[in-house]
């Protein structure tokens, strides 16, 4: 089974990789966020664990981010996923 290619919008940089690049460091900004939210003593158990879903969420996405990245630098972008 093949994993989906995210589709890019026609106005992204020429190199998509990059891009993506650039918004897998962001959700890793993100994602150490939550990770360290969920050791606030201050937060309720609820709030700790909407902390702990979107750290799971966030860590889902950065890894089809990287898997996407790994595909652009190693294959042709061109070429068509089925």
């Amino acid at each position: 089974m093949k994993k989906p290619t995210i589709p890019f919008h026609p106005l992204v940089d020429e190199q998509p990789a990059d891009t993506l690049a650039h918004i897998q460091t962001m959700l890793s900004f993100a994602q150490e966020f939550a990770a360290k939210a969920t050791e606030d003593t201050e937060l309720t158990p609820h709030e700790i664990r909407i902390h702990a879903g979107l750290y799971a969420l966030l860590k889902v996405a950065n890894d089809a981010l990287g898997y996407e990245i790994e595909r652009l630098e190693h294959d042709d972008p061109l070429a068509v996923v089925e």
